[in-house]
């Protein structure tokens, strides 16, 4: 389908939202008071009865299990056009943003050949196992846009050893992207049939890197925010809502990956007290999200 026709047709159609959810990792995606999810959220990894799914002929959990459900996932839709986000279910939270995010999706693409979307990070990983950090790819739009520079930046990280130097937000996160259905197949069949290694971010980087006319990032996290290595004060609440105080602007998903996962526990008490709701206070509670006070 045309850009321009498939771009009419997806604004008038909710996004569908596919998460992996296990026993040991609830989907804590939504807080009903931080307003609506962009579409129905696809939840997979569990059966009805709540008993694990790994996927069709396998017995356990390993890192292609996200990478086989999604396939199978994928393999059984009948619309290769129809836009989808994928995320991770337990470390990602819908940040309250307002953004129209299939009109982010074809603004970022347009004039491009880009289909998928990936969000960003600053740390690059996993390492040392055939990802190239010393020469990750990085457009030079980046490098020029002031927001983006690493001056700009600096306030807001506390980065280590995995981000690169000077630190630049330009390594890709499997933690979530966004596509049509087509080209997610093509991609995660990619992964699943030869990738070498079994971790799906990995697997998800050498599609990249062999692929970069079809993989784009999101650098100014206007879908993703990913938390790992940025200071609390980057998140920190704005009249109910989680903020972007890096690039002064809403979140979308919020993705508290690595070490981030703390941050929860200090982010979603003051949003909940922010906005006076008990309600929002013991649902991060019974996730074990948040502190007990």
């Amino acid at each position: 389908m045309h850009k321009c026709l498939a771009l009419l047709f997806s604004l008038a159609v909710a996004l569908k939202i596919v998460a992996i959810q296990t026993q040991q990792a609830p989907l804590s995606l939504h807080y009903p008071h931080l307003g609506q999810l962009p579409g129905p959220v696809i939840r997979l990894g569990l059966h009805p009865d709540g008993s694990p799914d790994y996927g069709v002929n396998a017995t356990h959990w390993d890192f292609f299990t996200k990478i086989r459900l999604l396939h199978e996932w994928l393999t059984s839709q009948t619309n290769p056009d129809e836009l989808i986000i994928f995320v991770d279910a337990r470390d990602v939270i819908w940040g309250g943003c307002r953004t129209n995010l299939t009109q982010v999706y074809y603004e970022l693409t347009r004039n491009t050949t880009f289909q998928i979307i990936f969000g960003a990070e600053l740390g690059c990983w996993p390492r040392n196992t055939g990802v190239d950090c010393a020469n990750y790819y990085i457009p030079e739009w980046v490098r020029r846009d002031p927001a983006l520079h690493p001056n700009a930046l600096a306030p807001w990280h506390k980065c280590n050893f995995e981000c690169s130097t000077p630190p630049y937000y330009k390594h890709l996160n499997s933690g979530g992207f966004m596509g049509p259905v087509g080209a997610l197949m093509q991609m995660v069949a990619s992964a699943l049939h030869t990738c070498p290694v079994k971790d799906d971010q990995q697997c998800y980087y050498h599609y990249y890197r062999q692929h970069p006319h079809r993989v784009t990032l999101d650098y100014r996290a206007q879908i993703w925010l990913n938390m790992c290595h940025f200071r609390l004060s980057t998140f920190l609440p704005l009249n109910g809502s989680f903020h972007n105080h890096w690039l002064g602007a809403p979140v979308c998903f919020l993705h508290a990956n690595g070490g981030a996962k703390r941050h929860f526990r200090v982010l979603l008490p003051q949003v909940a007290r922010q906005l006076g709701r008990d309600t929002q206070l013991r649902q991060c509670r019974a996730l074990n999200l948040c502190h007990h006070r």
